[in-house]
């Protein structure tokens, strides 16, 4: 959303409109995160105080969860989830990808998409129909689905930002 780019090329956004800031709650090889770190994360994105990080002057209107873990709803994040937005964040959360670890995609969407207040986010292919690969089910049903699948016309319209290959073709929530 806050890509600079032409429009012709396949990178389009919002730049001058659109301010990121991104908190990394992962360890250095990126796969690994504790939950803890999530809540001090949400709770900071909004405006709260953090022991050991300063203020942040510019809370989150906005917050996207590309992140998740087959976990059932638990207190702690739901609570998080929902403080933040009664602060008047929006809470966007993949719904999580099946990848090779799920036998039954239809077990149930991953936390934090499936807290109470958060937006479930899953995944369609080019021809609409919900990709294979994203989660759904469970005790809470998908918010709405966008496109972020493959199908008969490769990765469809919508591609995505790669690193160091510019934009491509990259499934998923």
């Amino acid at each position: 959303i806050a890509a600079r780019g032409d429009r012709i090329t396949g990178v389009a956004g919002f730049p001058e409109t659109i301010r990121v800031l991104p908190i990394r709650i992962f360890d250095d090889r990126g796969d690994s995160a504790n939950v803890s770190d999530l809540l001090r994360a949400l709770h900071w994105a909004v405006g709260g105080d953090v022991s050991g990080a300063p203020p942040n002057p510019y809370p989150a209107r906005v917050i996207n969860l590309s992140l998740g873990s087959q976990l059932p709803p638990f207190s702690e994040l739901n609570k998080a989830v929902t403080e933040a937005v009664g602060t008047g964040a929006v809470i966007i959360a993949a719904s999580g990808n099946t990848g090779e670890t799920v036998t039954d995609p239809s077990s149930g969407i991953f936390t934090p998409a499936n807290t109470d207040a958060a937006l479930a986010i899953g995944s369609v292919d080019s021809d609409f129909t919900r990709s294979p690969f994203s989660m759904f089910g469970g005790p809470k049903p998908l918010t709405v689905l966008a496109p972020g699948g493959r199908g008969p016309a490769s990765c469809g319209t919508v591609l995505s930002t790669l690193p160091e290959e510019g934009y491509g073709c990259q499934g998923g929530t």
